[in-house]
């Protein structure tokens, strides 16, 4: 096997945490709205999710880790999909920022930290922030 495939794994398996994460926030309200299937949909393709998979993540997204990007910027970029899910429905629910809380800290942000970094989030993607500007303001946290 050429490291490169190695590697492709890797980040896949990454991939599959990151959407079974999403798709954890998603059901939080036991369904999903148009709007969140809407999200569901662009990210299975921009993370090259195959349709098994997809199957696999909605039936049981706990069965996947978080596996957490080495990059302080991927994990921002992963954390702008999580915050964008919650707010698809535009109703942050209470039960869906527990979970967010606890995946941030499992993608490396310190629990000192995370009151303020999930209300700054949150509050970034309300004001439709782009996912470059997120990533620009979360940084200065």
């Amino acid at each position: 096997m050429a490291i490169s495939d190695i590697y492709a794994s890797g980040v896949h398996k990454r991939n599959l945490g990151h959407f079974a994460n999403i798709v954890k926030l998603a059901l939080s309200d036991n369904q999903i709205s148009e709007n969140e299937q809407h999200i569901l949909m662009r990210l299975k393709k921009r993370l090259e999710i195959g349709d098994a998979e997809f199957d696999q993540i909605m039936k049981n997204p706990a069965s996947y880790p978080i596996n957490p990007p080495v990059d302080r910027d991927r994990r921002l970029e992963r954390f702008y999909n999580l915050v964008s899910i919650i707010q698809a429905d535009e109703i942050v629910r209470s039960e869906e920022i527990v979970i967010l809380k606890k995946i941030a800290i499992g993608l490396g942000f310190t629990t000192d930290k995370i009151e303020a970094l999930v209300e700054k989030a949150i509050a970034l993607v309300t004001n439709n922030s782009s996912q470059e500007d997120f990533v620009e303001e979360m940084k200065k946290e």
